[in-house]
């Protein structure tokens, strides 16, 4: 008797553990995929671009890409309207903006590809010619006078700039002494929940930071069309699984501790301090 009640009661330790490991694994299942999040202090660990033969004293006298000059920087807030700035710039023909992208991330993830990569995003020196042949419309002065590539204003729209550490900021600026500086502030409170909210978004669709998903329709998007979120990925998925990721993506699906541990970490702290990164970018 005491053996089969001691068999009985490993049987029932053992199907009891297997619950629990199984209730455990549905629910980090169940939990959306986080994406990576920039820690502060490894980045400003990492090594800092330097390009000297890039430095306005040093190629002053120089030609071809080197003679490129960066007229502005807009360097946030990240959800303070950037996307709807960078599309009116689009419209000025006097401005050249990058060209495949609206986001380069050069001085912050790309900087390793070089100086002459950069400068390839604008198409220097050739967008001018495409800007004059998308505007038939345009006199024969305003043509010959955009012929001359100082008559474009060169600039870049990359939210993430304005978190910039200290040495970087100041390697733009001997790049680019005469650069101007653009910052779009927002509402603090409405900045971090829009933040979150697509930090949730993202988080649900496994996406790690710069990856897009495609064929996604996000609620108010319309008729069938993908948002600036829907470019890159494998393949389309069903109505039934976008249904699915927006009820997941709900604000409400989330407890409101998650919310508030998500506003403790360095990330949204960092993004918030717009008067740290605003005085690390006058000191120059």
């Amino acid at each position: 008797a005491a053996s089969s009640s001691s068999s009985s009661s490993s049987r029932s330790s053992r199907q009891s553990s297997t619950t629990q490991a199984s209730t455990s694994l549905n629910q980090q299942q169940n939990q959306p995929r986080k994406r990576p999040h920039p820690n502060n202090n490894v980045y400003n660990a990492r090594p800092s671009p330097s390009f000297p033969s890039m430095h306005s004293h040093a190629r002053k006298s120089q030609k071809g890409p080197s003679s490129f000059e960066l007229s502005f920087l807009i360097i946030g807030a990240q959800k303070a309207g950037t996307s709807w700035l960078h599309t009116l710039l689009q419209k000025c023909d006097r401005i050249s903006l990058p060209v495949e992208q609206k986001e380069v991330h050069f001085w912050d993830w790309h900087y390793r590809k070089g100086f002459h990569w950069y400068i390839r995003q604008f198409d220097f020196p050739h967008q001018h010619e495409t800007k004059a042949e998308h505007n038939p419309s345009s006199s024969s002065s305003s043509l010959s006078k955009n012929n001359n590539n100082n008559s474009l204003f060169y600039g870049e729209i990359t939210p993430c700039y304005v978190v910039l550490n200290p040495p970087t900021i100041s390697e733009i600026h001997k790049c680019f002494p005469d650069m101007k500086v653009v910052f779009v502030a927002r509402d603090l409170v409405d900045r971090a929940w829009s933040a979150m909210v697509m930090e949730l978004r993202d988080q649900t669709m496994g996406l790690n930071a710069g990856e897009f998903a495609e064929g996604v329709i996000t609620k108010g998007s319309g008729g069938g069309r993908t948002n600036k979120r829907t470019k890159k990925s494998a393949g389309i998925i069903s109505v039934a699984q976008q249904r699915r990721l927006q009820q997941q993506c709900s604000p409400s699906s989330q407890p409101d501790s998650y919310y508030l541990d998500r506003l403790r970490s360095e990330t949204h702290l960092s993004r918030s301090d717009y008067a740290t990164h605003m005085r690390n970018w006058y000191s120059e």
